[in-house]
């Protein structure tokens, strides 16, 4: 397995334990979490949990801001990408904090934020599994249709919504049951591999989620629409560059998908990794190289990311093809900066 692909597994640590009590610790509204306390001798103190990372930071004087004159105490990932929803309770039970000698509760299984926003374990309890690739429409109905036929006993359930008027509601919302080989109406799916739902559940307006989430091992699978605004490339140098992503005949989008499993459960695992496996066969990783527009210069840069195999067919097809184009300073000059999935793979250095 790949450094790339393993990340895409993600385990909470235990942290050691700051020892820390505070006279003061309170959260603030809104989203990331971020939280603001005293020490006992009234020096500031902030917290912040965002995109799965948690810091704790403490003003090195009681007239120092915290913001830019701290001692940085704690900097740890300890959620998954992207999550940024934690309780106070939380915080000080996985970083070792209390409140003039109390520890506030744990939140509730089904407790949420203030945005609605719900709290997940991140004791290490609950392993994580989140990847997220560009792909072209035809690619991700490709992955859909290939993870419907993978295993025996999955399934693949389509979530709908029609909306009638200006307001969405509830009960716009329906399932469906995804057929291998159809085009997917939805951008949000979920692959089950377990018991499938009965026709009362099928039916029911708007669906019940509880109920289905308790019937097997739970993929999302989220594609979003294309609305990024194409851009004029081909004027940088009076040239004719195109971009993956900003021609009509090459589009693409996010998809990305979800799953969480019990870490000492060896058959969730298992089947995680077989998705993976599946989608490694769509995404395959690939060298990137970076070369300066205007001159062809190969530079020394270079990294791997997988990448959509249409998307790759595509940039191969013309020199004028890139996967994303960029500036930088080169020397004493800023330039245009293109960066394309290697054609030969095997003049890397590892």
């Amino acid at each position: 397995m790949t450094d790339t692909q393993s990340m895409r597994f993600f385990t909470p640590p235990k942290l050691s334990p700051l020892n820390l009590d505070l006279a003061s610790l309170r959260k603030r509204n809104g989203w990331p979490a971020q939280f603001d306390g005293r020490t006992h001798d009234g020096r500031e103190v902030y917290c912040r949990y965002r995109n799965g990372w948690l810091s704790v930071d403490i003003a090195k004087a009681v007239q120092s801001d915290v913001h830019s004159d701290a001692a940085h105490l704690l900097n740890e990932r300890i959620g998954p990408s992207l999550h940024a929803s934690l309780s106070i309770g939380q915080l000080c039970h996985y970083a070792g904090i209390s409140i003039q000698g109390e520890v506030p509760a744990l939140p509730t299984e089904n407790e949420k934020d203030d945005d609605d926003r719900p709290y997940i374990d991140l004791t290490g309890a609950t392993t994580y599994y989140d990847v997220s690739f560009a792909a072209t429409v035809r690619t991700a109905s490709s992955v859909v249709d290939a993870l419907a036929k993978a295993f025996s006993d999955s399934y693949i359930l389509q979530i709908n919504i029609d909306t009638k008027g200006d307001i969405y509601k509830p009960e716009d919302q329906s399932i469906s049951i995804y057929s291998p080989g159809s085009r997917p109406t939805s951008s949000y799916l979920l692959l089950i591999a377990g018991k499938k739902p009965s026709e009362k559940e099928l039916s029911r307006r708007p669906p019940c989620y509880e109920n289905i989430w308790q019937l097997g091992t739970i993929f999302e699978i989220k594609f979003h629409g294309f609305s990024h605004k194409i851009h004029p490339y081909g004027k940088i140098h009076d040239t004719k560059h195109r971009v993956a992503g900003q021609v009509e005949d090459c589009l693409h989008n996010p998809l990305r998908i979800e799953a969480t499993f019990a870490t000492d459960n060896a058959t969730d695992e298992a089947l995680v990794r077989e998705v993976d496996t599946v989608l490694n066969q769509y995404f395959p990783t690939n060298k990137i190289e970076a070369r300066i527009l205007t001159t062809g210069e190969l530079l020394p840069e270079h990294y791997d990311r997988p990448i959509d195999r249409a998307i790759v067919e595509w940039i191969h097809q013309s020199d004028d093809h890139w996967m994303h184009i960029s500036t930088a300073l080169i020397g004493d000059r800023r330039e245009y900066i293109g960066y394309r999935p290697a054609k030969s793979q095997r003049h890397f250095s590892t």
